[in-house]
């Protein structure tokens, strides 16, 4: 007999993993909205990678799953709240400590005006309503 909440049941409830308990309390779930360069559309996607893996494994992994305007398009991960960009993710940046509880983590292709940035160049956010 289960007690929950002082109420009794005899139903137990249970979800069958697809991996050992073991493999899987390696693993980090990432949820990633992919926005299409030329699409208007986004798509959710579901990365599971171990925790020691990098951002750059995530987008590796990701274009695999996604159709990219050209083959040789380069992508990146953005953490947004409340339709703001808060953070650009470096390749190099462990997935371990990333939170996507609370962030939504967005991921889009580079574009190519962005790509060769100079010392002086700087982003600015802007929103448009």
């Amino acid at each position: 007999m289960l007690v929950h909440y002082n109420q009794t049941s005899d139903i137990l409830y249970y979800g069958v993993l697809d991996i050992p308990l073991s493999e899987l309390q390696g693993l980090k779930n990432l949820k990633v909205a992919f926005h299409h360069a030329s699409k208007d559309e986004v798509v959710i996607h579901h990365i599971r990678l171990p925790k020691q893996s990098t951002v750059g494994d995530v987008m590796n992994e990701l274009k695999t799953k996604v159709d990219l305007s050209h083959p040789d398009a380069e992508l990146r991960l953005l953490e947004v709240f409340y339709h703001k960009i808060y953070r650009i993710f470096p390749s190099g940046e462990k997935i371990e400590y990333i939170n996507d509880q609370y962030w939504t983590l967005r991921a889009e292709e580079i574009p190519e005006e962005e790509k060769d940035l100079g010392p002086s160049d700087h982003f600015i956010f802007v929103t448009t309503s």
